[in-house]
């Protein structure tokens, strides 16, 4: 399409008879003359302001757009105002020359952007792009870059970096059109592993920007809510071998159970808060069996985020992401072991490599083979896990993937732990107990099998909106189950056992969402954003072993802990033996919920930014199936509102911001029977959050830091101390957090958080009013690395950091004591092989966790070697 900033200038000569020569140059302009236009097209309009002046137009047709319309109303304007009119902000000057008139339009303007990579296929991240003379910039962490308002005209772009051979290419910018330039850089003479450590490398532990957090491509900066996000980068250097060690980087986290389990649940500002997120979509069968050999890196929400992920996703303290790992152009792969304390043997895989020869065809899959005992007298885990990925760009507006995961787990079956009245001690430690000795044997497991089949299809709709359709599917079988769920402690050395058992149990999910992107302006306000429709729908069947009435449904034995002759050691012969007189129980739950969000974040100026977001959730529960027969009462609908707010002023521009937000979670509740057998409904409940605070990003990317307080209060909670319960519960949860991430010195890294959090039951039952709802008020942790520079060491580096955790009253009035925890590194890692060393728990602390009430390890130490390709 022509338009009429294809030539920046042009004259109209204006013949005036009316008005001599040295009057015209001053008076031509300021003539009064009545506008009306009414979809009219630039020649037209010109045409129309001639005959009202009483003048003649001179122009080329030909540099005119016949498709811009337009539309105005004036009954007295200047001739100047009428052509400012026609041209706004396109027109550059007026110069009156005898009878006629000089329009100087500025010339007319378009975008280049492009994808840099190397020649393995990875992202060729801090290459400088240039077009000499005019302008430059650098790309981002996924090798893309953006040059905006180039003048029309064909130009060579530059791309360049030390260590890689430069690359040019012409280009023809256009107006108003976006030029798609992509390079692909070879080395010159050194790796690019080399290549990316001696180009000056920005802070590597603080990746921040992700499209998943605010399901838009906004900066940390330009975003009112808090997140943190645990990178590969820092999960490598630390050795991790089991997924809840990744949260000993998050700030206000405390590390949940990791002994026989695989530590998938703890506290996020005061409340508990299970991980069941892959990629923005549920998967809470997947949260159970999280192996962190597919996780590119975790994403960590504060505060209540149901507006853009449902209640289903969040908890009232917020939501974690498990972003997994993405096939991409180019051949490269890894083979790691670690062994270490207590028989641990791990063997991981990852493989990436294209497919076919335009590199349209990826395929990446990793692999992981996990097994280790306990520092206890019994319990060990045994795992498998295999995830291919597939991604596919046919054309450059359409890119497919298809990822699968598939886990295989065995293990020693979980316990939790109560007090009874007999109890004398006051604080956990004081148990009269070895702390080596297990609860529950090796007899009993747990074993299950999980999948996950992710799809997603995005597409380009225009320059301006963007499609992306995303499907995932979970399967979540326990074929052997057993647990201890209501141990109680008789008194300070004897346990009474209560050990159930489902099998097989199998929860599967289905997912499907569907979101529009934008990125457009209204008026002189840039709009970015988004707009989905969420269907998500579960099925849960378990079947229970039961014994002969309510009051005798598990099996039951004491054990005196401090007697080394008393078995720990649970006979499953026995368990199996009371069980087997007594039917087993089948129940089928069904949930549907059925979602749609809208989320804009708009730039009232350049450093202004407002966002509005709203959900609202259908809520379909079915009546529950029990041994084939639908229960009487069960199934019922609710529908819940969750919005969401929140301003951002960048004080300095992409280097300092100050933020609020006022931010939405809900819980929906079932109806309950009253004592004249009828329903009482009930509406959801509702958190509601309200924060303040500061981010920064500053000597660039070297230092980046966040400091808020937020308080968030819990209303129209369900009360048990009544029949049926009343709707009248209130909670509150206030604190403060900050996290610090910097890079002050070449090779040196640090990554340091601290939160504090004092949370409460309002109005509660009588055994939970004025008590805490679990959290810790302190939690602190920082990790230290350094790796040498260029020299004869390059590659040696050392890491230190630790974690501490307040007191808690988990289970009232037992103290679950604070602890502190240290953990240090050294290795040696260059382009081919990497050799590291990392010992936990330097100091052997002794430490419970707050969610099973159970001692976790002492010292021990992780020895890893890889070798990439």
């Amino acid at each position: 399409m022509k338009s009429f900033f294809t030539r920046s200038i042009f004259i109209f000569i204006l013949a005036l008879s009316s008005y001599g020569t040295s009057r015209a140059q001053q008076g031509l302009l300021e003539k009064k003359i009545k506008l009306s236009l009414n979809q009219s097209t630039i020649p037209d309009a010109l045409a129309y302001i001639s005959d009202q002046a009483g003048c003649t137009f001179s122009y080329s047709s030909s540099s005119l757009s016949s498709d811009i319309r337009i539309n105005t109303q004036h009954q007295e304007i200047s001739l100047s105002g009428a052509l400012k009119e026609i041209f706004g902000n396109r027109l550059e000057k007026l110069q009156v020359q005898g009878s006629s008139v000089l329009i100087v339009l500025k010339k007319a303007s378009g975008s280049v952007s492009g994808l840099v990579k190397t020649s393995d296929g990875q992202p060729a991240k801090f290459v400088s792009i240039s077009i000499k003379g005019l302008t430059g910039t650098t790309v981002d962490k996924d090798g893309r870059y953006l040059l905006k308002n180039i003048p029309e005209g064909s130009y060579k772009i530059i791309a360049s970096l030390v260590g890689l051979n430069s690359q040019s290419k012409q280009v023809q910018v256009k107006a108003n059109e976006t030029e798609e330039i992509s390079f692909t850089l070879t080395e010159s003479g050194e790796q690019l592993s080399e290549v990316i450590v001696k180009a000056n490398k920005p802070n590597k532990f603080a990746e921040k920007e992700s499209e998943n957090i605010a399901r838009l491509p906004i900066k940390n900066l330009e975003n009112p809510q808090v997140y943190q996000v645990v990178t590969q980068a820092i999960m490598k250097e630390q050795m991790l071998t089991s997924y809840a060690e990744a949260f000993q980087n998050v700030a206000g986290i405390s590390t949940s159970n990791i002994l026989n389990t695989r530590g998938t649940s703890f506290f996020l500002r005061g409340f508990a808060s299970p991980p069941s997120m892959r990629n923005g979509m549920a998967a809470p069968g997947w949260a159970e069996s999280i192996e962190p050999v597919n996780i590119e890196r975790v994403e960590i929400l504060k505060g209540p985020s149901a507006t853009l992920f449902g209640n289903i996703q969040s908890s009232y303290g917020g939501a974690v992401n498990n972003v997994t790992k993405k096939p991409f152009a180019g051949t490269a792969g890894e083979v790691g072991y670690s062994l270490g304390s207590w028989n641990l043997s791990r063997l991981t895989v990852d493989y990436n490599t294209p497919l076919n020869k335009d590199t349209t065809l990826l395929f990446r899959i990793n692999a992981a083979r996990h097994w280790s005992d306990t520092f206890q007298d019994y319990g060990f885990q045994h795992s498998y896990a295999v995830a291919p990925s597939l991604l596919y760009k046919p054309n450059s507006r359409l890119t497919l993937a298809l990822e699968v995961e598939m886990n295989n787990y065995k293990g020693t079956m979980w316990a939790w732990t109560g007090f009874g009245e007999d109890v004398t001690i006051k604080n956990i430690k004081d148990l009269k107990t070895p702390y080596n000795r297990s609860v529950t044997g090796d007899q009993l497991l747990q074993e299950w099998i999980s999948s996950s089949v992710y799809a997603k299809a995005d597409y380009k709709l225009s320059h301006q909106w963007t499609s992306s359709t995303n499907l995932i599917q979970s399967i979540y079988h326990r074929s052997e189950f057993y647990g201890m769920n209501n141990n109680l402690w008789k008194n300070d050395s004897t346990l009474v056992r209560e050990i159930f058992g489902n099998s097989p149990a199998t929860v599967s999910t289905y997912q499907i969402q569907q979101n529009f992107n934008g990125d457009f302006k209204l008026g002189k306000m840039r709009n970015r954003m988004v707009f989905g429709i969420d269907v998500f729908m579960t099925k849960d069947n378990r079947t229970f072993k039961t014994g002969p009435d309510p009051q005798h449904s598990r099996y039951t034995d004491e054990v005196i802990m401090n007697d080394p002759s008393s078995a720990v050691n649970v006979s499953k012969e026995k368990v199996l033996a009371f069980f087997a007189p007594y039917p087993m129980d089948n129940n089928v739950a069904r949930l549907n919920t059925y979602s749609i969000y809208a989320s804009d974040v708009i730039n009232i100026t350049d450093k202004l930014l407002a966002m509005l977001s709203l959900r609202v959730d259908r809520f379909d529960n079915k009546k529950r199936v029990v041994n084939g027969v639908p229960e009487a009462t069960g199934d019922y609908k609710q529908t819940a509102l969750s919005p969401k707010f929140g301003v951002v002023y960048q004080l300095v521009k992409d280097q300092v911001s100050i933020f609020g937000n006022y931010m939405n979670g809900f819980t929906n509740n079932q109806p309950q029977q009253n004592a004249q057998n009828e329903m009482v409904t009930y509406k959801p409940s509702q958190a509601n959050q309200w924060e303040g605070g500061v981010k920064t990003d500053l000597f660039q990317h070297k230092l980046s830091l966040h400091l808020s307080y937020y308080n968030i209060s819990v209303k129209d909670a369900l009360r048990w101390t009544v029949s049926p319960p009343a709707q009248d519960g209130t909670q509150y949860s206030r604190g403060f957090e900050t996290e610090v991430i910097a890079n002050p010195l070449p090779g040196l890294n640090i990554s340091a958080g601290y939160g504090y959090n004092k949370s409460k039951y309002v109005k509660a039952e009588e055994t939970l009013e004025g008590k805490s709802l679990g959290a810790p008020k302190n939690v602190a942790n920082f990790w230290i690395s350094y790796k040498l520079p260029e020299g004869k060491a390059e590659g040696l580096g050392f890491g230190f950091g630790g974690n501490y955790v307040s007191d808690v009253f988990i289970i009232n009035p037992i103290v679950i004591p604070s602890y502190t925890l240290l953990n240090a590194a050294v290795f040696y890692d260059v382009s081919k092989y990497k050799i590291g060393l990392k010992v936990n728990n330097l100091t052997s602390q002794k430490y419970w966790s707050w969610d099973h009430v159970t001692g976790q390890p002492p010292r021990n130490f992780v020895l890893n070697l890889a070798y990439k390709f």
